[in-house]
């Protein structure tokens, strides 16, 4: 094994000192020196695209700070709104409590709302969508014509500019077989 090396430098070593034999043309492997003028213009060229990724990385920064803002002032609001109820100023009575709940609740539908989430309409008898509904059990049909429909919603699923986000979680009609 000791001789294979050998004889493969051996080998190496002829071909870095052998001459170009007739016909041949000598390659050089020199690198080439860039001329001044291009190598001035290529590294303005490579500078000013770093200052521009990094101000696409700033903006982007300032962008999602922005967005976050817009979506956690009103969650704010609301949550200021479920603080009072832990020490209201007078004592509260079952009514006051359902309608503190409800305006909160609505309020936070609101944010929502406005935010592009919606609720996924599911009824009962309405046909399953796969991508919108999460069957959790089945139930036997009552009626024909029931099969691979909603028999119960368990909790309203939603959506984000039409784009499902929760599924609606269903028990469906099934055929016995």
């Amino acid at each position: 094994m000791a001789n294979k090396k050998k004889g493969h430098k051996a080998k190496e070593q002829k071909a870095k000192t052998t001459p170009p034999e007739k016909g041949e043309k000598k390659v050089d492997t020199t690198p080439e020196q860039p001329e001044p003028k291009y190598s001035e213009a290529y590294l303005r060229l490579y500078a000013e695209f770093d200052n521009y990724k990094k101000h696409q990385v700033k903006w982007q920064k300032t962008y999602i700070e922005q967005a976050q803002k817009r979506i956690v002032l009103p969650m704010i609001a609301i949550l200021q709104d479920l603080g009072r109820f832990q020490n209201p100023p007078t004592p509260l009575t079952l009514e006051k409590l359902k309608e503190g709940v409800q305006v909160i609740h609505n309020k936070l539908w609101k944010t929502l709302t406005h935010e592009g989430v919606d609720k996924i309409a599911t009824a009962q008898g309405t046909a399953l969508n796969p991508a919108r509904h999460l069957v959790l059990a089945t139930q036997k049909l009552e009626k024909e014509g029931q099969e691979e429909t909603i028999a119960h919603v368990v909790q309203e699923g939603y959506t984000l500019h039409q784009k499902a986000i929760v599924p609606a979680q269903v028990i469906a009609y099934k055929k016995d077989e």
